[in-house]
This record gives structure tokens, C-alpha cells and sequence, in this order.
């Protein structure tokens, strides 16, 4: 029992780390990827040269070492749910099976959307049927008969992060009011996803 216990604390924590690792560098690509534009017309604005808008510079070396970070906290994110799955109920495996079917499809998009025109419009219908998957997944989980009280309660974070995340795009097409609406109930997912992992990596 208290070897099944300890495989759990390291898998889960595995997992919290790398759920860290994705969200984190997302945030940090998304960071230097506009301070790389910014100064890229800045820089052109001022020399009068419109090649200093694409031209490669020290933020967009540093958004690339972000993006591949990114892919990197996918690639842990779905080994630790390949190891939780063998160390689960029959049940609940099949839940973390499609989060990690979710996790390979949104690390393949994530590598896809380096190519130009085409990588974009794959990755996007990749990431919707990893969204459909995750959305599955945590409900499935936050109703286990076998997770432990914590790990459910978890679940159920993660499991209103995604429904949090489908009714903000909804209502982002709502001028003015979903404007605002939009990056709160963002937020508020944000968060919840760190919780959610955090509370089953503790529990």
C-alpha cells in the first residue's frame, strides 16, 4: 500500500510539474513573441528600414526557446499520464487514456504550428478534438468511485476550466461585453487548471 501511495505522490507531482512547465512557457512565448514585435517596428520606425520588422532578434530566439519548452512540458505531461493510467483503476484509466490521447494531439499541434499557412489550421482542428477529449476525460474523473476525495475535487477544477474556457470563446464574439467577459473568465480557468493539478498531485 505504501509503495502504490508513493508511486502516486511521484506521478502526480510529475505531472503538476509539467502541467507548470507548458502553462509557464506558454505565457513566456506569448510574452517574447510580442516584445519581439514591438521592437521589431519600433526599430524600423526609427532606422526607417521595414526589415527590421522580420528580422531575427534576441525576443525571438528567446520566444523560440519558449515554444520548445512548451512542447517539452507536453512531452513529460503525457509520459506522467501514460504512468498514472498503469497505476489506476480499470475505470479511471480509461479517463487518463483520453487525457493523454488530448496531451499527444496538442503537443503534435504544437509542433504542426511551426508551419507556415497549413500547420495553423491543423494544429487548431487538432487542439478541438483535444479539447472534446480533456472535456471527457475530467468528467469522467470527477465522478470516480475509486480517486481519493482530493484528486476528484481536482477533477472537478479541471473540469470547469474547460467549460469556463468554452463559454469565454462564446462570448468573446460579443463586442463590448464580451470584450471584458472573455479574459476574466480566461483567468479564472487559468487558475483552476494549476489548482485542479495541484489538488489530485496532493491528494
Amino acid at each position: 500500500m505504501e509503495n502504490v501511495q508513493s508511486s502516486w505522490s511521484s506521478v502526480t507531482q510529475g505531472i503538476y510539474k509539467a502541467v507548470l512547465l507548458y502553462v509557464f512557457a506558454g505565457i513566456a512565448s506569448a510574452l517574447f513573441g510580442f516584445i519581439g514585435t514591438l521592437t521589431g517596428v519600433l526599430g524600423a520606425m526609427e532606422s526607417g528600414n521595414v526589415e527590421d520588422v522580420v528580422s531575427f532578434g534576441f525576443w525571438d530566439i528567446m520566444d523560440l526557446v519558449a515554444s520548445l519548452a512548451v512542447v517539452a512540458g507536453y512531452i513529460l505531461f503525457y509520459i506522467g499520464l501514460n504512468k498514472w493510467r498503469t497505476i489506476a483503476d480499470a475505470n479511471d484509466a480509461t479517463a487518463i487514456n483520453k487525457l493523454r490521447i488530448a496531451a499527444l494531439l496538442t503537443m503534435i499541434g504544437s509542433v504542426v504550428a511551426f508551419v507556415p499557412a497549413a500547420g495553423a489550421v491543423i494544429a487548431f482542428i487538432l487542439n478541438i478534438v483535444a479539447f472534446i477529449l480533456m472535456l471527457q476525460g475530467y468528467s469522467a474523473l470527477k465522478n470516480s468511485t475509486t480517486l481519493p476525495e482530493g484528486a476528484r475535487e481536482g477533477a472537478r477544477k479541471l473540469h470547469t476550466a474547460m467549460v469556463l474556457n468554452i463559454v469565454a470563446i462564446l462570448t468573446g464574439w460579443i463586442p463590448v461585453i464580451g470584450w471584458v467577459a472573455a479574459p476574466i473568465l480566461q483567468l479564472i480557468a487559468f487558475f483552476k487548471v494549476l489548482n485542479g493539478w495541484k489538488a489530485i498531485a496532493n491528494s
